[in-house]
């Protein structure tokens, strides 16, 4: 995994999700983690990107990161082939389509 004095210019913690924990970055790490998934996402290993979906999504439903943010870490899905970061997808998104279908703009 890069360190934070890397090429890369960003870092990772709970790597391998070794503690139960969010772990919530500042918005220039998480830019940098965004664009290091759109750019080459086999970097940064499956479990670990499955981390950054769920944790970006719901830090964002807890208002302590922006709604952006979230939407970044799935932008390279199209490029995605394992089953763990797709599996973490599908749930935020399922979530979100449940709490919108509450709202009144819904359908």
């Amino acid at each position: 995994m890069p360190s934070a004095g890397d090429s890369h210019g960003w870092f990772l913690l709970n790597v391998q999700q070794y503690g139960y924990y969010r772990v919530n970055y500042d918005a220039a790490n998480w830019n940098a983690l965004i664009q290091q998934l759109n750019n080459d996402h086999t970097v940064i290993a499956p479990v670990n990107r499955a981390q950054l979906i769920d944790d970006a999504w719901n830090l964002a439903s807890a208002g302590e990161t922006d709604v952006e943010t979230a939407l970044g870490t799935l932008e390279y899905q199209d490029r995605e082939d394992d089953y763990i970061p797709w599996a973490s997808a599908e749930k935020q998104l399922n979530d979100l389509r449940t709490r919108m279908s509450t709202t009144s703009g819904y359908g």
